[in-house]
């Protein structure tokens, strides 16, 4: 069967040699590699105007970006920690500016951890994860920077007054592990307890 697509010649825009193509295909390179060097060629300096082999690099010479960044603007501010004018180029200016890592470090400590963290909860707020089995609980934060218990077993040692037995854990009755009534949780051993959820892991398995 024959081949009723029109095919044209033309000029390679980088080497100057005559291809041929089809005339559908706008193309203005004869090859890949063409196409390639153009690309990498292109690029200019941006002091100097020459141009740069490699496409990532906006310089020619190390010469040439100490001169641009000399050229940036300087910004006189003020430490937001100790109020000292220094200054810094104008792309470096962030929300809070330092004089020193020392100025920065004291500034962190004291309004970037433990409580004073923007992201940290306050005592008493609760989050829900899911355990290894997929359920959903309820995690009450008891102390900072980071202290998290299991609601369930913070209700049952706060109601029964004291401290839950090794070995022992805190079963759901009605099988709702986000339900921690005090009436509806129990205080069994882990034997009790895969024995009441023998059925839930049979069918898993």
């Amino acid at each position: 069967m024959k081949n009723n697509r029109k095919t044209i010649k033309s000029i390679c825009c980088f080497c100057g040699n005559t291809f041929t193509h089809r005339a559908d295909h706008l193309n203005k390179y004869c090859s890949r590699q063409c196409a390639g060097k153009s690309r990498r060629h292109n690029v200019k300096c941006l002091v100097c105007g020459k141009k740069v082999k490699k496409s990532r690099n906006i310089f020619c010479s190390n010469v040439c970006a100490g001169i641009y960044k000399s050229n940036k603007s300087i910004v006189n501010l003020l430490c937001d920690e100790c109020g000292i004018m220094f200054s810094r180029p104008e792309c470096h200016i962030r929300k809070t500016n330092f004089c020193s890592r020392v100025c920065a470090g004291s500034y962190q400590s004291r309004n970037r951890s433990g409580k004073n963290h923007p992201m940290s909860k306050p005592i008493g707020s609760y989050i829900i994860k899911k355990d290894k089995s997929g359920r959903k609980r309820k995690w009450i934060k008891l102390a900072h920077p980071n202290t998290w218990e299991q609601n369930a077993r913070y209700v049952w040692r706060t109601t029964h007054n004291k401290e839950i037995p090794y070995g022992y854990i805190i079963h759901h009755k009605n099988m709702d592990s986000m339900n921690d009534d005090p009436t509806n949780l129990l205080c069994i051993t882990r034997s009790k307890h895969v024995n009441i959820h023998r059925k839930e892991l049979y069918f898993k398995l």
